[in-house]
């Protein structure tokens, strides 16, 4: 028992990334540590409701950043201990959803710890997704098509991201927030020319794409490979430029190399730009019915014969959209002249519009 806790709040400490909560006359406390023992391997199959024995080497960070805020942590006793493993994912968020290529196969896992906070919606929305076929709000954010195959079948991105999320559990996230683990995974030809001259990338399911360039700096904006933040023996990187660079855009003010930008955007306006678009999804649609395909699913009038190229949203059932990406149509096929598609989707939803796209054509048979 800790004397005249009762009358204290409910603690979150994003500073010290840890928590305290009352019970009784005592506290639970707990928190999310740079070093976490991690299960590479996952638990056993027939894990369930089970516990680990505590590694104190790894709680004691929490204890004492518990100490710092309530100092009688010190002197107080611990009357038990909980220790069990926690899914967390490379960006955060949970798996909600119906799983591409095993239809009927729902997910709802991955939460983060944030089970118990996000139950009540997350529930709602998945039983929608069984009922209807569809979500009554935007889901794209937990949809669990939403990695590329890519990032999955990759062992290391999945580790470092996952403990990168872990780490930043009680981070502040900015709008404008850019991951250090696992950089440089998929690149294009133009990557090391755009850093030459400064290109801040930004990466997008793995993918590095153009952000800004830092061309009145003399630092190259490059990224190293991932320091855990210090932690299990690494040396966290003293000198970072690009870290530097994506710090100063973490506010909630204009950033220093706001001018920097908006002067991009005046040349884009006034004279000319080249946009390297390399980490778009891209798609070949082809066969006797890929007309009537196209049609089903564009919201658009997409029949502006070879060499037409549309802009266009595709739908959900409800009328609500799914995704807006172009079409073109090309030269027929000339081994069998059927009509031949090329769509070109976001990079950061390029998958899950895939299996968009799929799913209709599958539903409608």
């Amino acid at each position: 028992n800790i004397p005249g806790v009762e009358n204290m709040p409910n603690v979150r400490d994003h500073d010290l990334s840890v928590y305290l909560r009352l019970q009784g006359n005592g506290l639970s406390c707990g928190g999310y540590e740079p070093h976490p023992d991690m299960l590479p391997e996952g638990v056993a199959r027939d894990f369930a409701f089970g516990l680990y024995e505590l590694d104190w080497d790894t709680f004691a960070f929490n204890v004492e950043h518990c100490a710092i805020r309530v100092p009688a942590i010190n002197e107080t006793g611990i009357k038990s201990t909980v220790c069990g493993p926690e899914s967390f994912t490379p960006d955060h968020k949970p798996l909600l959803g119906e799983s591409y290529g095993c239809r009927g196969f729902y997910q709802g896992c991955g939460f983060n710890s944030s089970g118990i906070m996000l139950a009540g919606g997350s529930g709602r929305e998945l039983a929608n997704m069984v009922v209807t076929g569809q979500a009554s709000i935007d889901m794209f954010g937990y949809d669990v098509n939403r990695y590329h195959p890519d990032c999955t079948k990759d062992d290391a991105w999945i580790l470092e991201r996952s403990h990168e999320a872990y780490a930043k559990n009680y981070a502040m996230i900015f709008i404008h927030d850019e991951n250090l683990a696992k950089r440089d995974m998929r690149t294009d030809p133009l990557h090391d020319t755009l850093l030459s001259k400064g290109c801040v990338f930004q990466q997008r399911q793995g993918f590095e794409r153009p952000g800004w360039f830092a061309s009145n700096s003399a630092l190259l904006p490059d990224k190293k490979p991932y320091d855990w933040y210090g932690a299990y023996g690494n040396d966290k990187h003293a000198e970072y430029p690009y870290r530097d660079f994506l710090e100063e855009d973490y506010t909630f003010g204009y950033p220093r190399q706001f001018d920097q930008i908006g002067a991009e955007s005046a040349a884009c306006r006034e004279r000319a730009a080249l946009f390297n678009m390399s980490y778009f999804g891209k798609f070949f649609l082809s066969g006797p019915d890929a007309q009537a395909a196209v049609d089903y699913l564009c919201c658009s009038n997409v029949r502006k014969g070879p060499g037409g190229t549309i802009y266009t949203n595709m739908l959900n059932k409800q009328g609500g959209s799914e995704t807006d990406l172009t079409v073109s149509h090309i030269e027929p096929c000339p081994l069998t002249g059927q009509d031949r598609f090329y769509i070109a989707a976001g990079g950061g939803s390029s998958h899950r519009d895939m299996c968009h796209i799929m799913n209709v054509i599958d539903d409608k048979g």
